[in-house]
């Protein structure tokens, strides 16, 4: 479960999961960077880094990611739905597009969707699967 955290400099939301088990900190970011430095273009970014709040772009240097999808300048809000994302970390990035499905999740008991100001839920087809 990503939970939102706030807004990054140019007001678009960004998001935490924290899959910490005793020992071992497995901390995700997701958020959107206008100028990844190593030519990925704009988009949205799966991390192990804080975004840089006080950075227009190139928010991670060195763009680091364990995913990526591009996305245009003006989207404001996060992808949703299942996408075809163009850059999935399974030991590797050559040739590794996965379908990731992002939604938003559902109020306890109800079937009201919480805002994306809330949380977001991601699931990812395994590395292993045939496209």
């Amino acid at each position: 479960l990503y939970r939102f955290k706030g807004h990054t400099r140019d007001g678009r939301p960004y998001y935490e999961k924290d899959d910490t088990i005793p020992g071992l900190s497995a901390k995700f970011w997701f958020y959107y960077d206008k100028e990844c430095d190593v030519g990925h273009g704009p988009g949205w970014f799966i991390t192990r880094e804080a975004p840089n709040l006080d950075a227009w772009a190139a928010m991670n240097p060195g763009c680091h990611s364990e995913a990526h999808i591009a996305a245009e300048v003006d989207d404001m809000s996060p992808p949703t739905g299942a996408r075809m994302w163009s850059s999935v970390w399974c030991g590797d990035h050559a040739g590794t597009q996965r379908m990731l499905t992002v939604t938003r999740v559902r109020a306890p008991g109800r079937c009201v969707e919480l805002p994306m100001e809330k949380a977001l839920r991601m699931s990812v087809l395994p590395c292993d699967t045939v496209l």
